[in-house]
């Protein structure tokens, strides 16, 4: 893929559509098997995380030698996520619906994410070690 000129070229390539679902571009698609190795045997973990108040900020730490996180909505909902407690309706960064947020090679060991949403569903967290 060439690199888009202008702003908004380069805003709307950041988007694709992967199973008729809007995500943010990555460098897989969700129809292609995903491979997780991490050479100590480490199953990764995966949360559930339940927003049962709509708007209201709910917490989950991480686990310690992170190597990666994923999250997303499983009812496609939007989601706010923030790195400081409160901050989650302010200073926040927007998972739109239907999208995926993929964080990696940085140090979120024992990070906590505070995540709030404009809809009650349920958060999945894959986290890899």
């Amino acid at each position: 893929m060439a690199f888009p000129k202008s702003y908004k070229d380069r805003e709307q390539a950041k988007f694709v559509e992967c199973n008729n679902e809007v995500a943010v571009r990555t460098k897989i698609c969700q129809e292609q098997p995903i491979e997780v190795t991490d050479g100590g045997g480490t199953t990764p973990l995966i949360t559930n995380l339940s927003i049962s108040s709509t708007n209201t900020e709910f917490s989950h730490t991480l686990q310690n030698n992170l190597k990666k996180f994923v999250l997303r909505s499983r009812d496609k909902a939007e989601l706010k996520v923030a790195f400081t407690a409160t901050e989650s309706g302010t200073n926040f960064i927007t998972v739109v619906a239907g999208a995926v947020l993929t964080l990696e090679g940085l140090n979120f060991s024992g990070k906590v994410l505070y995540i709030q949403s404009p809809k009650i569903n349920t958060v999945e967290i894959l986290e890899i070690t």
